[in-house]
């Protein structure tokens, strides 16, 4: 019978390496997932290489895989240009460093594509949005810098 120490140790290992191989797979942002896509979509070198360096520079951010994976997913799939992919990174990488939530710029974006809106206009929108939660945020710092207390800036 192993002891208590040994199972734990054990237990320990199996942890890192599920995280380690885990790691290789989706921690790295799905980069492998999302390379096949654009194969699987006949997106040309030049233009993956935009919408790849888009998406680990959303990665670096801290925005999550499993959320703008299928955000690039369905941008792909309804058409969009590389540079319109790469746009609804952009604003979605400028909020995450704004500290603004990016979860609803990115329902409006697939709320959009849900509907079948054309991109430009889903842009046009998604790009008003996005504005919206600026000024939302500028707001609320100056409410803060006037020296009144907010209880939840999220």
């Amino acid at each position: 019978m192993k002891s208590r120490a040994g199972i734990v140790t054990a237990a320990l290992v199996a942890g890192l390496l599920l995280l380690s191989v885990g790691g290789l797979a989706w921690g790295r942002g799905g980069l492998g997932d999302l390379e096949k896509l654009l194969e699987e979509q006949s997106i040309g070198p030049q233009a993956s290489e935009g919408i790849l360096r888009a998406y680990q520079s959303a990665l670096r951010v801290d925005i999550e895989g499993r959320d703008i994976f299928p955000l690039v997913k369905s941008c792909l799939e309804e058409e969009f240009s590389a540079a319109a992919v790469e746009r609804v990174l952009s604003v979605a990488i400028q909020l995450q460093l704004s500290g603004l939530p990016v979860e609803s710029y990115i329902d409006k974006v697939m709320e959009g594509i849900a509907k079948r809106v054309p991109a430009d206009r889903i842009l046009q929108v998604a790009e008003r949005k996005a504005l919206s939660l600026k000024r939302a945020g500028n707001l609320l710092n100056q409410v803060v810098i006037a020296g009144h207390d907010v209880e939840d800036r999220d």
